[in-house]
């Protein structure tokens, strides 16, 4: 496991020095982002009672799939998301039973590109910031929770759970149109997300 973690930073490494030239980080009001991205650290999911030695589980983890342009000057883009995450127990005594989680979530997002403003501000601070896309978002979404048991009559139900949170997020680009993306903060369906942005030609 460390020597693939350890790779897998080796290539990350690799990737920035081959790819990352002139790019050109600033948010700009015609924009069009597309981020896919891994989130780890559920707050508050699937913290239900079925430890012990007979239960154990599988998950997927949660994906993150969000969409923004461009809504005024170069500072604020609106948007969209999507995400989706599953996990099950299942019980080593009984193997046709089974506990199982699933999370739908869509949400709109308002997001303040405040690494603009700072380029803007200082002059000396673009040389720093010219890969870097650095912003705050609002995300309003909501989760939908189904819930499936074979331990009762095959027993199953649906639940909706509002969501509003605040997230730190950052962008190095790679390219003038790829860029590496993580997110920090209780907004999305984990803690810390990451993976790639794409942005869409003008």
């Amino acid at each position: 496991m460390k020597n693939l973690i350890l790779k897998a930073k080796i290539l990350l490494i690799a990737l920035i020095f081959i790819f990352s030239g002139n790019a050109n980080a600033q948010f700009g009001e015609d924009d069009r982002l597309l981020s896919l991205g891994i989130s780890v650290g559920n707050p508050g999911y699937y913290n239900y009672p079925f430890k012990g030695k007979t239960y154990y589980s599988s998950f997927f983890p949660p994906i993150i799939f969000q969409g923004e342009f461009g809504a005024i000057y170069k500072y604020i883009s609106i948007g969209g998301q999507v995400g989706y995450q599953s996990k099950t127990y299942k019980d080593r005594s009984n193997p046709g039973y089974y506990h199982k989680y699933t999370y739908y979530s869509v949400g709109v997002i308002g997001a303040y590109h405040y690494s603009n403003l700072i380029q803007d501000l200082s002059e000396s601070s673009k040389k720093y910031l010219e890969k870097f896309d650095l912003y705050a978002s609002l995300i309003f979404r909501f989760d939908i929770e189904y819930y499936k048991t074979t331990l009762v009559n095959y027993d199953s139900y649906n639940d909706v759970h509002p969501k509003l949170g605040l997230l730190l997020g950052a962008r190095f680009y790679l390219t003038d149109n790829i860029a590496l993306w993580s997110e920090l903060g209780y907004g999305n369906l984990g803690v810390f997300t990451f993976g790639f942005t794409y942005k869409l030609g003008k």
